[in-house]
């Protein structure tokens, strides 16, 4: 019997310290304002799309340049730089309406401006 309150005390002791650790982290992150991994003032990366397993659409602002990257596990890809005033860094802010020219949108119209239609070949609507 007494095996099963040193097991239970050891378990509730482990929990314990978790949650404790938790909260410290939570309030150093706030106490210090941690960035994100990975942020940057000078990169933004202001939409991202994930399009397959470890695949992934960046649309990125750096240098005053939007390019829109193709990411992978191997690569990182540039697939287009955008004119300036091509892509709107905050789509919220044109004409009230958000996401009116949000990546989706972009992306439709570069897809057809490449020759690929949206509505997929062989299939026809009745």
């Amino acid at each position: 019997m007494g095996d099963f309150f040193t097991v239970f005390g050891t378990l509730v002791l482990i929990v314990l310290i978790f949650v404790a650790a938790y909260w410290f982290t939570k309030f150093l992150a706030k106490r210090n304002k941690f960035k994100q991994v990975g942020s940057s003032e000078k990169i933004k990366i202001l939409e991202q799309m994930a399009v397959g397993p470890d695949r992934t659409l960046l649309v990125v602002k750096t240098g005053g340049k939007t390019l829109l990257l193709g990411v992978t596990s191997q690569q990182v890809t540039l697939i287009k730089e955008f004119e300036e005033g091509e892509f709107p860094e905050d789509p919220k802010s044109q004409d009230g309406d958000i996401g009116s020219s949000g990546f989706k949108d972009v992306f439709k119209s570069s897809l057809k401006t490449w020759g690929f239609s949206s509505g997929g070949k062989g299939r026809k609507k009745k």
